[in-house]
């Protein structure tokens, strides 16, 4: 560990450094998977200082610095999840930039170095960070302000507080309830801890409580807490020095000074806001922790996570539960702790912030605190950035978008026109360690464009696939998979994570093989091979949930699936199904595909990918039933024009620009949004554009079924550059505009642009009459030389 933080170290000039280089060192010495379970996303240079130009205008600045300066401490600006400390240091060089054009402060460097340190607060959870933060902020500030060890105004504690409360009693003093176990709270009087030198005052607290037996006097505690005037009160300050005393000296326990001042910080920013209102000129910056709920494995966090959710009203039950955010309630609650009414905030989000139905509570700004003593809270949200178009994404992991807003007594949610969009210019990039005037040059913004959207009538008929996971056991390797007439031999495919490193060799009879259909296996329309995957057979609608076949014609799968069961009792987590094929058949995904109700054709789309696509599919491939995986969606019909339709319909190009425009929360998951927020309409076989979708796609259906497959299989890219496909595609993009609200209008300049770049490219296709009309054709010698056909002219000799 060392090695590796000095070989960090030593790349960077560090009296050079104009941004957070120390993030950099975090990223190479915490391992990913607690940087994961922290939810820590660390945030660009370039968005880091924008955030902070834009909640820290100018005016705010200005009077932060001037009242500070006179001793009035009643500005801060906070990232409550500071991470190494990269918001620190804009929010310090941001300070610095408009101090030096006030008289009496510009030049004067250790002067600003005092101020700007009262004024930005960083608190964080993780104590590595913590002191990374510390150096960041130091750097910013040109010089270290104090060199006693202090906390130089970034501490290590909880931002959001779970377990920290108050009680009020009957004289009106509040006492601060510290948990000191699971068991054990220790109180000390609030009133004392919000003005002065609190860590002047715990350390000595402290001094007290370290003192030998044989000098031990608790009643000199009292004395430090001038607002303690009664014998009930005076008892919980010697409660709390004994316990700390038989703490430190009876099990030699010395963390509790500094768990305590760090307790104490948060909470006496957290009572300055409340008690002051909106005298308190507070803001919030960050990144908050991104933890989605179903990557919680403790059963207990998930209790606490939902019931603070719920508290603070930016909870979704139901089927969206696993997708609640931790992001939104720590947002939340940070904003009813630290701001007075007024104070603004500024906040990195995950993108489904902006889209996703499980944000549509947080959306609204109606935040609730359903604490004794505290009254309902709410924000007015004023706009967002969408980052969604930025090609080098702030967080290659996660799509992202930023939130800003204010406190405010009366609630304003998210307005759609409010939203800017950033965009790459042409050939520019942005890089994470750009400066923001930097990257502002790379980037357009224009506010975003607002689209009608409605639910498809086809929304709920579609059906996500079966859990065919763990993979190691259930999915065959297919380079080491032998179909012959009776039984198959295969070897299954090794898996990540708790599955890693395991494999099984394995004889099923045929009977218990299937063709699984999974996302990686879709082209437009048509599949790029399937998959083998091993499950037992269906009983009265169901997979036999013992999975053990009776009879001789069972042999080999029972062999294989008895050693395949002991496995996933193993190593399944405790709260997974019991067997493996109740996991496989979780929520009826893989037998509801063999009900009398599925038809013998199916159209089936991606679940997830940068492009929607979809391919109509039979029933049983090479003998085979067919399963669809849970990374696919599948719709069946007894009308295969209605699937060829709808097949078209997820292919068309313009309904990708539609979705992404209108609603998609992610650069890689689809789930159900092109039926929830695309008015994809029921097939009508009256209506001619239906019909004719139809035909088009049964004609590209047959033309990919003859493609032959390259060394890697048939690609996205091998469909696309047929010729004949490609002429189809754009006439099946005409008659989809048509039927999409807002899309008709821009259908002829769409083709007239694909036109002109196919011709610039060389031989084109000669179009059907129905796209003719749509567009001329460009000029172009070189394009008249190409290839006459009609789209239309394509054969269909299957469906």
């Amino acid at each position: 560990l060392y090695g590796k933080i000095l070989e960090a170290v030593s790349r960077y000039e560090w009296r050079a450094a104009g941004r957070d280089v120390l993030k950099d060192l975090y990223h190479n010495t915490i391992p990913p998977r607690l940087r994961h379970d922290y939810g820590e996303y660390y945030t660009p240079d370039w968005l880091a200082q924008a955030i902070c130009e834009e909640v820290m205008d100018e005016e705010w600045c200005r009077s932060a610095l001037i009242n500070t300066m006179n001793g009035i401490y009643d500005h801060t600006v906070m990232d409550p999840s500071c991470g190494s400390g990269t918001f620190l240091y804009h929010a310090v060089r941001r300070l610095q930039d408009v101090a030096s054009r006030i008289p009496g402060l510009a030049g004067d460097q250790a002067q600003q170095s005092e101020i700007i340190t009262r004024i930005v607060v960083g608190i964080d959870i993780h104590p590595v960070a913590v002191e990374l933060a510390k150096a960041t902020k130091a750097m910013a500030l040109a010089r270290v302000t104090r060199s006693d060890g202090s906390s130089n105004n970034v501490f290590l504690g909880d931002s959001v507080q779970w377990d920290a409360k108050t009680e009020a009693r009957a004289l009106g003093v509040i006492l601060t309830q510290i948990p000191v176990d699971d068991k054990k709270n220790v109180f000390l009087p609030s009133g004392a801890l919000l003005e002065g030198d609190v860590e002047g005052q715990i350390s000595a607290f402290f001094k007290i409580a370290e003192t030998p037996e044989e000098e031990f006097r608790p009643e000199a505690a009292v004395e430090l807490f001038d607002a303690v005037s009664s014998p009930e009160y005076q008892s919980y300050v010697l409660d709390a020095c004994r316990f700390f005393h038989r703490e430190i000296i009876g099990h030699r326990n010395h963390v509790w000074k500094y768990y305590l001042l760090n307790l104490i910080q948060p909470f006496k920013l957290r009572q300055r806001a409340r008690l002051t209102g909106s005298s308190h000129h507070a803001l919030l910056v960050g990144n908050p922790p991104w933890v989605v709920y179903n990557s919680i494995k403790d059963t207990g966090r998930q209790d606490e996570f939902r019931r603070h959710a719920a508290e603070r009203g930016v909870w979704s039950g139901g089927r969206l539960a696993t997708q609640n955010d931790l992001a939104a309630t720590f947002v939340a609650a940070c904003v009813d702790h630290y701001l007075g009414n007024g104070g603004k905030f500024g906040f990195v989000l995950p993108y489904s912030a902006i889209r996703g139905r499980h944000w549509e509570a947080f959306r609204t700004g109606q935040w609730y605190a359903k604490k004794n003593y505290i009254e309902s809270r709410t924000a007015s949200l004023s706009g967002a950035w969408d980052l969604f178009g930025v090609k080098d994404p702030p967080f290659p992991q996660a799509d992202s978008c930023v939130m800003f807003g204010s406190k405010s007594k009366t609630s304003s949610k998210l307005a759609p026109d409010t939203i800017l969009a950033f965009r790459n210019k042409e050939g520019k990039r942005v890089v994470s360690s750009m400066r923001w005037s930097a990257a502002r040059l790379a980037l357009d913004t224009a506010h975003q464009r607002t689209w009608k959207t409605a639910k498809s009538t086809y929304l709920g008929k579609f059906r996500n696939g079966a859990t065919l996971f763990p993979q190691a056991l259930a999915v065959c390797d297919p380079d080491e998979t032998f179909v012959r007439k009776v039984y198959t031999t295969f070897r299954t495919r090794e898996s990540k994570g708790t599955w890693a490193g395991l494999t099984l060799d394995g004889k099923a009879e045929n009977q218990f093989v299937y063709a699984g259909v999974f996302s990686k296996n879709i082209v437009p329309f048509g599949l790029a091979g399937v998959e083998r995957v091993i499950a037992p057979d269906i009983i009265d609608g169901r997979l036999r949930s013992s999975g053990l076949p009776d009879g001789k014609d069972a042999s080999l799968f029972r062999n294989y699936w008895t050693v395949a069961n002991l496995k996933w009792s193993e190593r399944r987590q405790r709260t997974a199904p019991p067997t493996l094929a109740e996991q496989l058949d979780y929520n009826g995904k893989f037998s509801s595909q063999f009900s009398a109700r599925v038809h013998s054709y199916r159209v089936v789309y991606n679940k997830s990918g940068s492009v929607l696509q979809s391919a109509v599919i039979p029933s049983t491939i090479d003998g085979h039933p067919v399963v669809v995986d849970g990374t696919a969606y599948w719709y069946s019909s007894k009308r295969l024009d209605e699937l060829h339709y709808l097949c078209a319909v997820l292919n068309a190009a313009c309904l990708r620009e539609f979705f992404s425009g209108a609603c998609r929360m992610s650069n890689r998951d689809f789930h159900t949004g092109p039926l929830e927020y695309c008015p994809i309409r029921t097939y009508d076989a009256r209506d001619s554009i239906h019909r004719r979708l139809a035909h088009l796609s049964r004609a590209c259906r047959s033309r990919v079924a003859t493609m032959p497959a390259g060394g890697s299989g048939l690609s996205r890219r091998d469909v696309m550059g047929d010729e004949k496909v490609a002429a189809a595609m754009l006439e099946i993009d005409v008659a989809v505009r048509r039927l999409l609200p807002g899309q008709a209008s821009g259908a002829q300049a769409s083709l007239c642009a694909r036109r002109r770049r196919a011709a610039r490219r060389g031989p084109r296709p000669r179009l059907s009459r129905a796209v003719r009309r749509e567009c001329p054709a460009p000029s172009s010698r070189r394009g008249a030389q190409g290839a006459r056909y009609s789209a239309a002219g394509l054969q269909t000799t299957s469906p």
